[in-house]
């Protein structure tokens, strides 16, 4: 257990005995989820909270006594229920006063320019982390793509026997392939090696019904 998720867990059986409202701070970056009066167990607790820093990629939060008091703190004080969403909201309220690993693109680009540091290191910088952020996007619009042309092929498989359309392979096949790329969208795989794979096990698939069916 990390250091937050220590922290964390040490006031959550407090927390869940108290009225839980939401209290919007300014400026609201996410809103919160609501509050609901629910008993969470540590591992809950701990999934929840690494939801929540798996949403903060690629910025990464800095695994320190400091930060845990501070989140701890904030979802105490507005009486939130330890969810991702809760969580997630308390990190981006108070992101300026957190530790970071990594730091999240908003922060680089507030932070000024230090006396001692250059405007040419400072650019720098800032363009590296808008070099994360655009591949960030462009893996995001990539893999919409990808996995619309996945369901298209799946949804047009269409097998053919000596009487007509065979439906229960057809049904069979589409059930398998959406299985198999459900799994690989919760892994977040990497979807346009999926869909190249995936075209060569439908064509493979027509193949061997072809060759069976010359057989008979």
């Amino acid at each position: 257990m990390t250091t937050i998720e220590q922290d964390v867990q040490k006031q959550i059986d407090e927390l869940m005995h108290q009225p839980q409202q939401v209290v919007v701070q300014q400026p609201v970056v996410v809103t919160p989820a609501p509050a609901v009066a629910q008993q969470f167990t540590l591992q809950q607790v701990l999934a929840e909270l690494n939801k929540a820093k798996a949403r903060l990629l690629p910025a990464v939060m800095a695994d320190s006594e400091a930060n845990g008091h501070l989140l701890t703190a904030f979802i105490k004080k507005n009486k939130l229920a330890p969810t991702a969403e809760n969580f997630y909201f308390a990190i981006s309220s108070i992101y300026r006063s957190i530790d970071w690993t990594t730091p999240p693109a908003k922060l680089v680009l507030e932070r000024p320019v230090a006396a001692a540091e250059s405007p040419l290191a400072h650019e720098k910088a800032r363009s590296e982390s808008m070099k994360v952020v655009d591949a960030r996007d462009a893996k995001i619009a990539a893999d919409a793509v990808s996995l619309k042309q996945c369901r298209a092929a799946i949804s047009a498989y269409t097998p053919v026997s000596r009487r007509g359309i065979d439906y229960r392979e057809q049904q069979e096949s589409q059930t398998r392939w959406t299985a198999t790329l459900n799994k690989v969208i919760a892994e977040k795989g990497n979807l346009q090696t999926f869909f190249k794979a995936l075209v060569i096990v439908i064509q493979k698939r027509y193949d061997d019904l072809e060759a069976k069916r010359q057989r008979l």
